[in-house]
C-alpha cells in the first residue's frame, strides 16, 4: 500500500481514532447488562452478551500497544499486544500483531512524503 502525504502531518493515531484527546495511557471499558427498574435504565450484571469488557494501552505516539478482553469472571481471556518500527518522520512503518503471545498478523507501510 502507497500512501502519500501533503503535508508532514502524521498519520492518524489510534487516540484520535477513537475521538480521544490528551496524552492518554490506557482506558478501562466494562459492560453491564442494561436493566430497568422503576422506570430507569440502571446497570445489571457485569457483562454483555454483546460487549467485551477490556483494557487498551497506548505508547506515547498515540498507538495501541496493547488490548486485553476479560472474561465475565475478570480473567484474562484474549491479550493483544503491538510492536513497531517507525520512519524519520515518527510515522509506524510496521506493525507486528501477537495474540496471546503468538505472531499473527504484520502490516507494512511505505509512505511517500512531498519535498
Amino acid at each position: 500500500m502507497l500512501l502519500n502525504s501533503c503535508s508532514s502531518q502524521k498519520d492518524e493515531t489510534d487516540w484520535a481514532k477513537y475521538n480521544l484527546s490528551g496524552k492518554l495511557k490506557s482506558i478501562i471499558e466494562n459492560s453491564y447488562e442494561a436493566e430497568e427498574k422503576f422506570g430507569e435504565i440502571v446497570k445489571g450484571e457485569s457483562g454483555s452478551p454483546y460487549w467485551e469488557n477490556g483494557q487498551i494501552t497506548f505508547n506515547e505516539n498515540g498507538n495501541i500497544i496493547e488490548s486485553n478482553t476479560y472474561d465475565s469472571d475478570g480473567s484474562l481471556g484474549r491479550e493483544v499486544t503491538y510492536e513497531y518500527d517507525y520512519d524519520k518522520i515518527g510515522n509506524w512503518v510496521r506493525q507486528i500483531q501477537f495474540t496471546d503471545n503468538d505472531p499473527g498478523t504484520i502490516i507494512e507501510r511505505e509512505i511517500e512524503y512531498f519535498d
